[in-house]
C-alpha cells in the first residue's frame, strides 16, 4: 500500500476533470454533484419572454417627468409595493391616490420642482440571445390636477 497517494491523487484528478468536462458541455444533469440552471438556453427555453417593470414618475408643474421613489413619501420598498402600488393600479381608487402623492410629495419636498401630476408606466424588454430590447412604455396612469 506504498501508492496510496498516487492512486488518491489520481483519483481527485479523475473527478476534477470529469467537473470540468461537465462544466464545459452546459448539461444541467450530466455530474450528480453539478447542476447548470442559468444556461436553461441550451436545453430550448425561448428567448421570446419578456420582462416587464412599473416605475411611477411625477409630472411637474412644466410638463416634465420626475423620478420618484417610495422615500420621497416617507416609506421603504415593501410598504410601497404592498399599499401604494396596488391602489394605483385600481381604477376605482387611482386617482385619489395619485392626488394624495401629488400633494404629499409637494409638501415634503418644498425645495424640489412642484409635482402637477403622477404618471404610472410599465416598462418592457423583450429577451433575445444576445440584448434585452427595450419596447415602447405603457401608460397605466396619468393623472394632472386640476388648475
Amino acid at each position: 500500500m506504498k501508492n496510496w497517494k498516487l492512486i488518491i491523487s489520481l483519483v481527485i484528478i479523475l473527478w476534477l476533470a470529469l467537473q470540468l468536462w461537465t462544466g464545459t458541455t452546459f448539461r444541467d444533469h450530466t455530474w450528480p454533484f453539478i447542476g447548470f440552471p442559468m444556461y436553461a438556453h441550451k436545453r430550448g427555453v425561448t428567448f421570446d419572454n419578456e420582462v416587464q417593470k412599473i416605475v411611477l414618475r411625477g409630472v411637474t408643474v412644466e410638463g416634465k417627468d420626475v423620478e420618484v421613489i417610495p422615500e420621497d413619501f416617507g416609506m421603504y420598498s415593501t410598504p410601497w409595493d404592498n399599499s401604494v402600488m396596488p391602489k394605483l393600479k385600481d381604477p376605482t381608487i387611482n386617482r385619489e391616490t395619485a392626488a394624495r402623492l401629488v400633494e404629499d410629495y409637494n409638501r415634503r419636498h418644498p425645495e424640489r420642482p412642484a409635482l402637477n401630476g403622477m404618471k404610472l408606466i410599465m416598462i418592457h424588454w423583450k429577451m433575445t440571445e444576445t440584448v434585452p430590447v427595450e419596447m415602447p412604455p405603457d401608460t397605466l396612469l396619468y393623472y394632472n390636477r386640476e388648475p
